[in-house]
């Protein structure tokens, strides 16, 4: 198997070897201890497979070896994280305390990479056969991780009350509660555990007056964005490098329901909500990104010819925004507002490919499902116009009688998935210069839709043509669409010939609509 796979093999093991001992590890044991174990069991199968291969991987190999050598460090991160070697556990614990969905995303890529691998070599029937498999076995491993009497959910549990008795003690233990200029360290610590236990317990209240006063102290180091509503500044606040986004004129009711909404949200793809207060303006902490993937783009097309990214790399963007957006629409939030702008990206530290780490921010428009389960006043016109799908551009939306059901609103998000999509590959803004009025008219009468690629690939085509159809109910839902673009992405690394890719395509939509 060559350098590739023994590298893939290293990286795991020392997945193993550091989840090996708990005593070492200060924030999550159980998840991390279950990781290490799936991450065995994969390399006892990859093992197998390796003995079975010739010395040296094919090309196609290789690709997917890099794909599972990717996910592989990507659990090795999140391991290292939790050993908290480079800042305490409290530290770590502002940006730790939840990492289910993190664990769960890791082995479901392990998992369907470590499936991709045996469809190398393999021709048309054994191809729709092996990849019929592989998403079976996919859909069953979401299940299970998603059940409520999963082994990864009682991991979680246990970590949790772990955590919390670790963070009680602390704020039990402290004496000095003068907290004078410098602070101390002791009141430091009190200070996180206090904050965290507020968040996790979801008691405002239990935050002492002066520990409140510490936590709207930060400071400022850049401005980020900037608006009619407010600003977007790059900060430091609890030692931590944070954005903090301020609104000038507070909608109290709004911005609580934003926080309410990404206090819920605990994913690798969605941005991290950390404290909110009001002091004349409102004041709203959340992690930082370096840039959104609008000015991303337009830094990549600058005096360029081409397109933003190379092919497999803009599909892995698309995926994680759907996985993103998979899992808002399994917790009942509908985000309205999903735009480029929208969504933060990081480059991934050690890799040359040009991959980001994509994250879902924004929630100022988002709303629980019970509360757009049918047309409302605030419905029609809301989100951005050049994003927006059709039935929320209309000042009176259509009504279907056949779509008056709750799964009506969140195809709205798909449709601007689809216009994501298209800005993407493109690296231009959907129906950039069109006025709303021109735009409704021309969509609905001319069939108008953004442009694709000139030599975009029939099945990556379909992916996304069949996000932005007119009717709601013909648009698929995210579950779909995540699994539609993990097959898009192994058919852009050229693992089947393009003829063979575009018809594979098909055939398996078929069998999935069955």
């Amino acid at each position: 198997m060559g350098s590739d796979g023994v590298t893939v093999l290293v990286t795991m093991k020392k997945v193993e070897e550091l989840t090996a001992n708990l005593d070492q590890i200060q924030l999550n044991k159980q998840l991390c201890s279950y990781l290490g174990k799936q991450f065995t069991k994969t390399r006892t199968v990859l093992e197998r497979s390796f003995a079975s291969m010739s010395t040296l991987a094919t090309t196609d190999q290789k690709k997917v070896l890099q794909e599972i050598l990717m996910v592989a460090k990507f659990g090795e991160a999140l391991v290292q994280k939790c050993l908290c070697k480079e800042s305490s556990w409290l530290d770590g614990a502002m940006t730790l305390e939840n990492v289910k969905e993190d664990v769960t995303e890791i082995l479901l890529s392990l998992s369907w990479w470590t499936s991709v691998l045996k469809m190398t070599n393999a021709d048309m029937v054994q191809a729709i056969q092996k990849t019929t498999n592989a998403l079976k076995k996919h859909d069953h491993l979401l299940e299970k991780f998603l059940s409520a009497s999963s082994s990864l959910r009682d991991a979680a549990k246990v970590d949790m009350e772990y955590l919390l008795a670790k963070l009680k003690e602390v704020k039990d233990n402290h004496v000095d509660t003068s907290f004078t200029s410098p602070i101390g360290i002791k009141n430091q610590e009190y200070i996180l555990a206090t904050y965290l236990l507020s968040q996790i317990i979801g008691d405002v209240k239990d935050v002492m007056k002066e520990v409140d006063i510490q936590l709207k102290k930060f400071t400022w180091l850049a401005l980020l964005g900037e608006g009619a509503g407010g600003d977007v500044g790059e900060v430091m606040w609890l030692n931590k490098r944070c954005a903090l986004k301020i609104i000038c004129i507070p909608n109290i009711e709004k911005e609580e329901k934003e926080i309410t909404i990404l206090k819920r949200c605990h994913h690798p793809h969605i941005v991290k909500f950390f404290w909110y207060w009001e002091d004349k303006k409102s004041h709203i902490m959340m992690e930082w990104m370096p840039k959104n993937l609008y000015t991303h783009i337009k830094a990549q097309v600058q005096g360029k010819l081409g397109t933003p990214f190379k092919l497999h790399v803009a599909i892995d963007i698309m995926l994680q925004v759907a996985n993103a957006m998979r899992y808002l629409h399994n917790e009942k939030i509908v985000h309205r507002d999903l735009k480029t702008s929208n969504i933060l990206v990081e480059p991934i530290i050690g890799c040359f490919e040009g991959y980001l780490h994509v994250k879902l921010a924004d929630f100022g428009t988002a709303k629980p499902y019970n509360e757009t389960e049918t047309f409302s006043k605030q419905t029609p016109g809301q989100g951005t116009p050049i994003y927006a799908a059709p039935e929320i551009l209309f000042e009176k939306p259509l009504v279907d009688q056949e779509l008056k059901s709750p799964n009506f609103p969140p195809k709205a998000d798909v449709w601007s998935f689809a216009m994501v999509c298209s800005e993407i590959l493109t690296g231009e803004p959907p129906f950039e210069g069109e006025k709303r009025a021109t735009l409704r008219a021309k969509i609905m009468n001319e069939d108008l839709r953004p442009p694709l690629l000139n030599n975009c690939p029939d099945y990556l085509r379909s992916c996304i043509t069949s996000c932005w159809q007119t009717s709601p109910k013909d648009r698929p839902n995210f579950s779909s669409i995540c699994k539609n673009f993990m097959l898009a992405k192994v058919m852009s690394l050229g693992i089947f010939p393009l003829d063979i890719s575009n018809h594979l395509f098909l055939e398996l939509n078929k069998i999935e609509k069955r």
